[in-house]
């Protein structure tokens, strides 16, 4: 659900970025704690589920602000070209996921230059299946143009548009963020292919806070 410039009734604005907004239902016995902190899973819940939003993703991924609920503000739409891709897939266990990309694509990134590649911004995340005992995720780079590369797939991201929502914060709270755009753009468009994740920001120059990441999902 898109927000409307207010929290539902019994909730309160705990943290937000361009096109996201979290808010979290205030625990009405916990009146001496802070906001953010003073909340409660049976109100979430109730209100979860009156606004529609898709919140299973959430509940499962070990949120910092696990009773928290992400709204759509409003993503960006854009219109994008074809771009080449430089990626490797793997399947691993989903709690592996954070080590798995972080070491994935800073061996390919460093294969790549080596290789005389010229890189198209950060690293992306492509989950193609997502089970609670293993993922099918994809690291990759854009490129100018394909590469010859031993243990490297060339891959196409398609020309179209795409939504795009802007998450800042916790790697570990995407999910809340990533349900809330797929609750948006099941409501206002349909998707034409595999979502994916754009780390902006670099892990080890930038406090967690900060981190800024790119949710998008390529939309007809």
């Amino acid at each position: 659900m898109a927000w409307n410039g207010k929290p539902p009734s019994g909730c309160v604005v705990v943290a937000r970025s361009p096109s996201l907004v979290v808010v979290a239902a205030v625990d009405e016995g916990a009146s001496d704690s802070p906001p953010e902190q003073a909340v409660s899973r049976s109100r979430t819940a109730m209100v979860a589920r009156r606004i529609s939003v898709n919140v299973r993703r959430c509940s499962s991924a070990h949120l910092t602000h696990p009773t928290c609920i992400v709204l759509v503000v409003k993503p960006e739409i854009r219109d994008m070209p074809e771009r080449v891709t430089a990626m490797r897939r793997q399947v691993v266990h989903p709690h592996d996921i954070g080590m798995t990309i972080g070491r994935g694509s800073t061996e390919l990134r460093a294969e790549l230059i080596s290789a005389g590649a010229k890189l198209v911004g950060p690293v992306y995340a492509r989950y193609h299946s997502w089970t609670k005992d293993e993922a099918d995720v994809e690291i990759g780079f854009e490129v100018e143009s394909p590469v010859e590369l031993e243990g490297v797939e060339m891959g196409v991201l398609s020309a179209g548009r795409e939504a795009v929502a802007t998450h800042q914060g916790a790697y570990k709270d995407i999910p809340g963020s990533f349900a809330a755009l797929e609750a948006w753009v099941g409501d206002h468009a349909e998707i034409r292919g595999v979502p994916r994740e754009v780390y902006s920001s670099d892990p080890d120059r930038t406090p967690m806070e900060d981190r800024i990441t790119e949710i998008i999902f390529p939309i007809a």
